[in-house]
């Protein structure tokens, strides 16, 4: 490209590269050259710790600060170690100041009414107390002279704030002259009555003895009630229609001898029929069925079960329809190793209508002590 000047033309020329040119042999190494001068000491960084937080996997992240670094921290829980020994009690502290002195409280007489047992009510006030008093009627006493009034005295300043005292009743005796006696004690004072007890009344005339009376017909019992839960009877006279209250407790307990082999139990759980049978020297087994073959029964079963040293055995069943056998525990230990709980929820099939119970079953020396016991919560029961 040409470009005008002064004096001429300057050429400016575009070249295209030519190929490279094939890699020279290696120079030899140039002479180390002095150590240079040491440079500044910098900043000293600072090391934070940031998170510390519980995971399965124990680790540490480095974030950078602008002094330094900042360490968040993931530490697996250790086990539980063992409680550690009681502390010895620590020394009693020292007594505080005392408080200050609380008002003198007033005692006031409030109501003195008349009855035939001598009583008094003490009624707190804002000041105090006030006092009511029940006092039995004595004879009636001739009228006093009414004495002449006296002037009002000036009222005189109010005196240092006393701590507030307890009041307290003591004892209450009859006496020919009533009286009050106020008994200092620590927090205050302790007020012992005697009260004058009127003359005593003369005494009725005895009245006749009135004529035997003819001896009722014996009432007609029948039973009012019975169902697993509750049995009333009822008492009928022509006067009267009296009905018991519940004379059967809602639990009913099964005993059997399970430690022979072919030896079984059966309990009846309104529509079901809860079977219990010999397995082995060591274990029976539980299960269930309808009660009246070819029926189908609708339950909600949960069971649950603790054996040797705390073993949890759980099994639900919600919204069963049993129609054979069901098998509810192949394994009950008989050695008194195992507690076993069931709670049984079941509609009866004509009806429509629900039941529920709990079943407890507890077996010891190779189920030769088998107890099974069955406590009805409610029976007849719609749920809509």
């Amino acid at each position: 490209m040409a470009n005008e000047t002064d004096t001429g033309i300057s050429l400016d020329f575009v070249l295209p590269a030519g190929p490279a040119g094939p890699q020279g042999a290696k120079g030899e190494a140039g002479e180390k050259g002095d150590t240079g001068p040491q440079g500044a000491t910098g900043a000293t960084p600072t090391v934070t710790v940031g998170t510390v937080t519980a995971g399965d996997t124990a680790g540490v992240l480095a974030n950078e600060t602008d002094t330094g670094i900042s360490l968040d921290f993931v530490l697996p829980a250790g086990p539980a170690g063992p409680q550690g020994a009681k502390g010895e009690a620590g020394e009693k502290g020292d007594t505080g100041p005392q408080g200050a002195t609380g008002a003198t409280p007033t005692v006031t007489v409030g109501t003195v009414t008349a009855g035939d047992t001598a009583g008094v009510l003490a009624n707190e006030t804002d000041t105090g107390i006030s006092l009511d008093f029940v006092l039995p009627a004595g004879p009636a006493g001739p009228q006093g002279v009414k004495g002449e009034a006296g002037e009002k005295g000036d009222t005189g300043p109010q005196g240092a704030t006393g701590a507030t005292p307890t009041v307290t009743v003591g004892t209450v005796t009859a006496g020919d002259t009533a009286g009050v006696l106020a008994n200092e004690t620590d927090t205050g004072i302790s007020l012992d009555f005697v009260l004058p007890a009127g003359p005593a009344g003369p005494q009725g005339a005895k009245g006749e003895a009135g004529e035997k009376g003819d001896t009722g017909p014996a009432p007609a019992i029948e039973i009012a009630e019975d169902t697993v839960t509750s049995y009333k009877l009822r008492f009928k006279t022509s006067a009267q229609d009296i009905v018991s209250p519940n004379l059967r407790g809602t639990s009913i307990t099964y005993n059997a001898d399970l430690s022979k082999a072919g030896s079984t139990t059966e309990v009846p759980l309104d529509a079901l029929t809860l079977s219990a049978e010999y397995v082995s020297a060591d274990a029976i087994r539980l299960s269930i069925r309808p009660k009246e073959t070819g029926t189908s029964v609708l339950a909600d079963i949960r069971r649950v079960s603790i054996y040797d040293g705390g073993v949890f055995d759980i099994q639900t069943n919600d919204n069963t329809t049993i129609t054979t056998r069901m098998v509810l525990d192949d394994t009950l230990f008989s050695h008194s190793r195992e507690m076993h709980w069931m709670n049984i929820r079941i509609q009866n099939p004509s009806t429509g209508l629900w039941s529920m119970c709990v079943v407890r079953t507890f077996c010891s020396l190779n189920g030769s002590r088998t107890s099974i016991c069955v406590d009805w919560l409610y029976t007849g029961v719609s749920f809509k």
